[in-house]
């Protein structure tokens, strides 16, 4: 089938994105049979061939499946995230703050620290404690010091111009319990950071 019409396009485009949602979900027993016939009766004004009684109920039901799995999905991020920072806190050259930022230095630059309202250019990678790739920029970015995440900020705020470091970031440090696009909650997040040059300092 093409999809030549702006009609077709996006109704190709809707089922993407609820196919999408199901698979992030990881829903199980998923009947695409079962989707079609829903759809089709919906936009054919047929009667519901289950009872309101029984739509309510598997709904009740799924709705406790997913909180299960999401409570169980947030007790693994969280303890796989645990172990690798205790883990990567014990290998040399690694320094722990106060906060639980974790950084080793993998070369030291010798040019200024940034303060916090200053604009930066980096590069960076960021990987999951898997190593799975989740973004990266090799060009070079620019952005506030303050206007990342905590653990970037705290890092950039120690690093010289010229340095390159390695940093373990907490999930309370990142994104946390709640996550981003692409990032799922409870997550340590792991960076090579390269800062290149502070492109704007603030003004005292």
């Amino acid at each position: 089938m093409k999809f030549e019409t702006m009609q077709e396009k996006v109704c190709y485009g809707l089922g993407r994105k609820l196919a999408s949602e199901f698979a992030s979900q990881k829903f199980q027993g998923f009947s695409e049979e079962a989707i079609i016939a829903g759809f089709s009766d919906g936009l054919e004004g047929k009667p519901l061939r289950l009872s309101p009684d029984e739509l309510n109920s598997a709904f009740d039901e799924f709705n406790r499946f997913m909180e299960k799995q999401r409570t169980e999905d947030l007790a693994r991020a969280r303890k796989e995230g645990q172990e690798y920072l205790e883990a990567n806190r014990a290998k040399p050259g690694v320094t722990v703050t106060a906060s639980g930022l974790q950084y080793e230095v993998i070369r030291q630059g010798d040019g200024d620290v940034p303060g916090p309202k200053d604009v930066v250019r980096v590069k960076y990678r960021g990987t999951f404690v898997s190593g799975e790739e989740f973004d990266s920029n090799d060009k070079g970015i620019e952005f506030p010091v303050n206007g990342v995440i905590a653990g970037w900020t705290e890092a950039l705020k120690l690093m010289k111009v010229g340095s390159l470091w390695r940093l373990a970031i907490p999930s309370d440090l990142a994104y946390g319990s709640k996550g981003v696009s692409g990032i799922p909650p409870e997550s340590v997040l792991l960076f090579e950071v390269e800062l290149l040059d502070i492109v704007m300092k603030a003004r005292e």
